[in-house]
């Protein structure tokens, strides 16, 4: 890119283009050529910061935003750009500072790291949102979220009720609650719950699968039955339901025809899954469907040769073999 070597403006343009190109190096470079002729620049500070954090050089990066703040005290994607910095160094106290300067949501930054699993981080953001807005429903919801996923569930159960109290139409909340409570050994109240989400939103099948999985442990097989089933006809695809309405026909109902049933369609579906392929040749044992069982164990065996649950019960299947011949 030819450009007007003192034009501040064209070397912030050709530094943005080489960022968007991924080029963040060449990019810094271009930055501090806008800065070498305007030290004011405060867009190409915040520029270099952002190209400094996307290398992962972030006291660096938060030092080029410094810069851009110190020009510009309301420049807001500074702020933004130094509280993520922040955040990545595990600096969450400056970092909600940097993102109250920027006016950034809270909750939604909460949010973004409950996605890569970064929960107690995801936590802070959720109780800075609370501070700022008590009636912020997604905050009390993802925060239940996230403690379930500490398995703190009592504290989630707390967070979901919350939600609840400000919005009681909330099915999110219901099925989190549902959940935590399932956690919890408490599966009339995890039932009530997802009973109450399947009312307000009969077409999302997690709200079908939670009924389903509270009515297993209540022993109530055949409602439990009806509700994977619903759950099935609303997302046929779904590993989760199969596996749990698999489960219940082999150990609760001993059916294993049906759990047969299930875990094909399960293995067709993710043929990855191990534990599936599992017990699929576990249900043709059980019919003394031995020579379909050891294919099935084969089968495991060709993928981990040392997966002790298939040599087991390939050596199971080949006693039953043998002792039909006897």
């Amino acid at each position: 890119m030819d450009i007007n070597q003192n034009y501040t403006y064209g070397w912030n343009g050709k530094a943005t283009a080489l960022a968007n190109l991924g080029k963040y190096n060449e990019s810094i470079e271009a930055y501090d050529k806008a800065i070498e002729i305007d030290p004011e620049f405060k867009w190409a500070w915040a520029n270099k910061g952002d190209s400094l954090k996307n290398l992962g050089k972030y006291d660096a990066a938060i030092e080029a935003y410094s810069k851009a703040i110190h020009i510009d005290k309301n420049y807001t994607s500074a702020w933004n750009g130094m509280g993520e910095a922040l955040d990545k160094l595990g600096s969450y106290d400056e970092a909600i500072a940097c993102y109250r300067k920027a006016n950034s949501s809270m909750s939604w930054i909460g949010y973004l790291h409950s996605l890569y699993g970064e929960y107690a981080a995801a936590i802070k953001y959720y109780d800075e949102a609370l501070k700022q807005d008590p009636k912020d429903v997604y905050a009390w919801d993802w925060k239940g979220d996230a403690l379930s996923e500490m398995e703190n569930y009592k504290q989630a159960v707390a967070a979901y009720d919350e939600a609840i109290k400000i919005n009681a139409s909330y099915a999110e909340a219901w099925r989190g609650k549902s959940w935590a409570l399932y956690k919890l050994d408490k599966y009339n109240e995890a039932l009530a719950c997802a009973t109450k989400a399947t009312e307000l939103e009969p077409k999302n099948d997690a709200a079908w699968i939670y009924q389903g999985v509270a009515l297993e442990k209540l022993k109530e097989y055949q409602a439990a039955i009806r509700s994977y089933t619903k759950a099935l006809e609303l997302n046929p695809n779904s590993t989760y339901t199969l596996w749990d309405l698999g489960i219940l026909y082999y150990f609760d109902l001993s059916d294993y025809a049906s759990s047969a049933t299930c875990f094909e369609k399960q293995t067709k579906i993710d043929p990855t899954n191990l534990e599936a392929w599992k017990m699929l040749g576990r249900s043709y044992n059980m019919q003394n469907q031995s020579d379909k069982a050891i294919a099935i164990f084969d089968k495991m065996l060709d993928s981990d040769p040392t997966n002790e649950n298939a040599l087991y019960w390939r050596g199971e299947s080949i006693r039953q073999r043998e002792s039909k011949k006897s």
